[in-house]
């Protein structure tokens, strides 16, 4: 996979980037798209990402081989939508996120953050998204195309959502899961994505 370079303004001189963007970030709940190029063997397509940063959970994957100004705009809404009361986009400053983009996520009630140039840390959550799907799911299969990518990424946001451990989340999920104590019965594995990933869980002997 490879970056998409943007160009924009790096802020203002004598400023503590890292504080103040650490600070703003975490003030509610909020978005994080990217935008990432996989190369398969039938073409090169766009995936991108959409997560919650408050339990690390990825609300929205799609996958084009044209990605544009408009479809990334049309992303933002089937991620969001109209009901949902999200207040904050972290996003960097890729030249797809165009005029498009923006009227839509006003239209949302989303305010953006852009993260300043080189500055990935900033949105730290889809960068590691990004590098996590690469070596478990995506570095692990022959991807045929479009579509074949969009059924992958789909079931593995599926298996990182509802079973994946995450040290951040004290070994849980994004979506909870119940803490299931040694009386429950003994652990079995539960494969996952063809074998690749496995949810373990306990069952009844």
């Amino acid at each position: 996979m490879r970056r998409m370079a943007g160009a924009a303004d790096p802020g203002p001189r004598g400023t503590d980037l890292r504080s103040t963007w650490v600070g703003a970030s975490r003030r509610a709940e909020q978005l994080a798209p990217d935008e990432r190029y996989v190369d398969s063997l039938a073409a090169s397509c766009s995936k991108r990402p959409t997560g919650s940063l408050e339990r690390r959970r990825v609300i929205h994957v799609n996958v084009t081989e044209h990605p544009t100004a408009e479809w990334a705009a049309q992303q933002i809404v089937e991620a969001v939508g109209p009901d949902v009361g999200l207040a904050r986009l972290i996003r960097d400053r890729d030249k797809i996120f165009g005029a498009a983009f923006d009227r839509r996520a006003d239209n949302l009630g989303l305010t953006q953050l852009r993260t300043a140039p080189r500055f990935p840390w900033q949105n730290g959550f889809a960068e590691r998204w990004v590098g996590t799907a690469r070596r478990e799911i995506v570095d692990q299969v022959i991807v045929f195309g479009e579509h074949h990518l969009r059924r992958i990424l789909r079931a593995y946001v599926a298996y990182y959502n509802a079973d994946r451990p995450h040290m951040s989340l004290r070994g849980d999920a994004p979506m909870r899961r119940d803490v299931e104590p040694p009386s429950m019965g003994r652990v079995v594995a539960m494969p996952k994505l063809g074998g690749l990933h496995h949810r373990y869980t306990r069952i009844a002997a």
